[in-house]
């Protein structure tokens, strides 16, 4: 079972950065598995 978070860095703080990969890796655990969210 593979779930990922993928953020693009856009200058932003390295927190907001990996805070926003951190809620795309949950979001695509809540989606069931196997899954991959990116923005």
């Amino acid at each position: 079972m593979i779930s990922g978070g993928v953020a693009q860095y856009r200058g932003e703080k390295v927190s907001e950065l990996v805070k926003s990969a951190d809620d795309k890796l949950y979001a695509a655990k809540n989606s069931g598995r196997n899954k991959i969210q990116w923005e």
